[in-house]
């Protein structure tokens, strides 16, 4: 991490305002960076590479309402082999360049039919379904070190201002790759849930435990298997996110923008 985090520092120059992780079919936010610099994730020493489609690997640098901005467009996850300190290396690497506020986002499932496709849900709580560690249910984690209240609170407000409707919920991590099935969905929804993903819930916790103000949002862009009636697909994920990016970098600016330094 050493050599990676002095080449990246070396690329940009300054420390960035704050972090932001793009998920599937949300990178298109990056491109939107004034005085842009491009880092491959191939260029940095000892980096891993993303394989996922919608996910184009690299660091975008540069600034968004007058705030400098390091973006990953690109992130790793646990079915693609890696083990949780592969997974969490951007936000050690945001971490040693002093980023103190991160925004995470992602693409997710919906398991509540009041959060249709398109829908945009700020994380007030997450939960690790996973079972990797016992079979014992988990409960939902929501303490203001892994969901800064404060942030949540810029979110909602830029929203209004903006006049974006936006909701609030929990997010269940699942191991993947495969979308779940109607029956672990209705789990999810049982113990709480309201969004459904790959991701995310590993990089809350390293950033927690690094003390960076975290919020975590999700573009919810289909229903969950057994409340969607149709098969999903990693395309129709695509679809969705493409025709909710501008309204999603909007929102990102505007809440980049209410952050004070």
């Amino acid at each position: 991490m050493k050599q990676a985090i002095e080449y990246v520092k070396n690329q940009i120059g300054q420390k960035p305002d704050v972090a932001v992780v793009l998920g599937s079919g949300l990178g298109s936010f990056g491109d939107q960076l004034l005085d842009k610099v491009i880092i491959p994730y191939e260029d940095i020493p000892g980096y891993p590479q993303t394989t996922v489609v919608g996910h184009s690997g690299q660091l975008s640098f540069g600034t968004i309402g007058g705030k400098i901005v390091l973006s990953a467009q690109g992130r790793f996850h646990y079915y693609e082999g890696h083990d949780m300190e592969t997974i969490v290396k951007p936000i050690k690497l945001f971490n040693g360049l002093s980023v103190s506020h991160l925004i995470i986002t992602n693409s997710a499932g919906s398991l509540i039919d009041a959060y249709p496709p398109g829908t945009i849900m700020g994380l007030n709580g997450h939960m690790d379904c996973t079972y990797r560690a016992n079979e014992i249910d988990p409960i939902i984690v929501n303490d203001s070190k892994y969901h800064d209240e404060s942030f949540l609170n810029i979110f909602a407000q830029v929203a209004k201002t903006l006049n974006i409707s936006v909701e609030q919920g929990c997010y269940c991590w699942t191991m993947g790759p495969a979308y779940e099935t109607p029956a672990e969905v209705q789990h999810c929804k049982t113990l709480g849930g309201q969004a459904v993903g790959m991701s995310t819930v590993p990089e809350i916790q390293a950033a927690a435990k690094l003390g960076i103000s975290t919020l975590a949002i999700s573009l919810l862009t289909n229903y969950a298997a057994g409340i969607s009636k149709t098969e999903l697909t990693h395309d129709e994920v695509i679809e969705t996110a493409n025709q909710t990016e501008n309204t999603f970098v909007k929102l990102l600016t505007g809440i980049i923008q209410g952050l004070k330094n």
